[in-house]
C-alpha cells in the first residue's frame, strides 16, 4: 500500500492536493478490498459468536500471525517493489490498522458491538473480523492499484519461491476463510469416512492441476525454475500443501480443532482444503506470480 507521504513522495508542499488525492485512492483501494473479502465474515454469526469467547492469548497469537502474513506478502506482491524492509513493516502496520477501522465500522452500523458492551467482548469481535478484513486490505490494493495503472505491478519481476507461496497461501484464505467458521466443515468430518477423506484429498490434486494446467500459464510463473521433481506434479503438491496449511491455521484460529479427535480434525482439514486449494491456484494466476 505504502501510503502517500512527503517524504516517500518528495512532493513540495505546494501540490499538497495531489498529494491529498494520492493518499485519499490508496485508501479507498484499500477498504474496498477489505469489505469484499472481509464483509460476508462480517455479517457470519459464527464470528460473532467465537470473537465473544476467544481468550485473549489467542488473539495475540493470531494478530502476530496474521502480520507475519501481510509482511511476507507486502514484500514479494506489493505494489512497490523497492521499499525498504522499514516501507513494508509501515505498509503492513497500516493495512491491519485500517482492517480493525474497517472491522469495527461495519460492525457498529449493523449493531454487533456498541460502546455499552464488555470491552473484552468488544475487543475479541473486532479483532477477529478484523485480522481477515486487513488481508483483504492487502489484496485490494495490490489488484485495485494495479487496475488503475493498467498493468500489475510485479509482472515484471520474478517472484522468488517463498513469494509465490506467499500468493498461493493469500488466495487459499481468501476464499477458505469464508467457510471455515461455519459449522457445516465439522458436520462434514464427522460424516465423512478416511476413505472419502482421502478422495476428497485426490480430488484436491486433480483439481489443482486442471487450473494450472489448462489456465494460460504464461500469467503465471512455476513454483520453481530448476527441480528433479515435474512441474506438473510439483505445482499442484506444493498447491495442495499451502491449502492444508491455510485449513490447519483457519480452523485453529477459529477453534474448530479443540476437543474433538485427532481422525475428526485431520478429516476436517481436509475437508477446509478443497475450497482452499482452489484459492490457492486462483491466486497464483491472480497475481500473476
Amino acid at each position: 500500500m505504502r501510503w502517500p507521504s512527503f517524504r516517500r513522495f518528495n512532493l513540495p508542499k505546494r501540490r499538497l492536493s495531489q498529494t491529498i488525492v494520492i493518499a485519499a485512492g490508496t485508501y479507498a483501494q484499500g477498504v474496498a478490498g477489505g469489505l469484499m473479502f472481509g464483509l460476508p465474515l462480517l455479517f457470519t454469526m459464527e464470528m460473532w459468536q467465537h470473537g465473544a469467547t476467544i481468550p485473549s492469548a489467542h488473539l495475540l497469537l493470531s494478530i502476530a500471525l496474521t502480520f507475519g502474513i501481510l509482511l511476507l506478502f507486502n514484500r514479494t506482491v506489493g505494489t512497490h517493489p523497492d521499499a525498504s524492509f522499514r516501507d513494508v513493516v509501515m505498509e503492513s502496520v497500516e493495512e491491519l490498522g485500517l482492517g480493525f477501522i474497517v472491522a469495527a465500522t461495519v460492525l457498529h452500523l449493523i449493531g454487533r458491538i456498541h460502546v455499552n458492551m464488555p470491552f473484552a467482548e468488544l475487543a475479541g469481535k473486532v479483532t477477529m473480523e478484523a485480522l481477515v478484513t486487513s488481508i483483504g486490505v492487502s489484496i485490494g490494493t495490490v489488484q485495485f492499484g494495479a487496475s488503475a495503472n493498467g498493468a500489475s505491478t510485479n509482472g515484471k519481476r520474478e517472484v522468488p519461491i517463498l513469494g509465490q507461496i506467499a500468493v498461493a497461501f493469500c488466495g487459499a484464505i481468501f476464499v477458505a476463510a469464508s467457510v471455515a467458521p461455519t459449522e457445516e466443515v465439522l458436520l462434514i468430518a464427522v460424516e465423512s469416512s478416511p476413505v472419502k477423506a482421502f478422495r476428497m484429498l485426490i480430488a484436491c490434486l486433480i483439481l489443482t492441476a486442471l487450473i494450472l494446467g489448462f489456465t494460460d500459464l504464461r500469467r503465471s510463473r512455476d513454483f520453481r525454475t530448476q527441480c528433479w521433481i515435474p512441474r506438473s506434479i510439483f505445482g499442484p503438491v506444493v498447491t495442495v500443501g499451502v491449502a492444508l496449511t491455510t485449513a490447519t491455521m483457519l480452523l485453529w484460529f477459529f477453534r474448530h480443532l479443540d476437543d474433538r479427535s485427532f481422525a475428526v480434525n485431520l478429516r476436517q482439514i481436509v475437508t477446509l482444503a478443497v475450497p482452499g486449494a482452489l484459492g490457492a491456484s486462483a491466486g497464483r494466476i491472480l497475481f500473476k506470480a
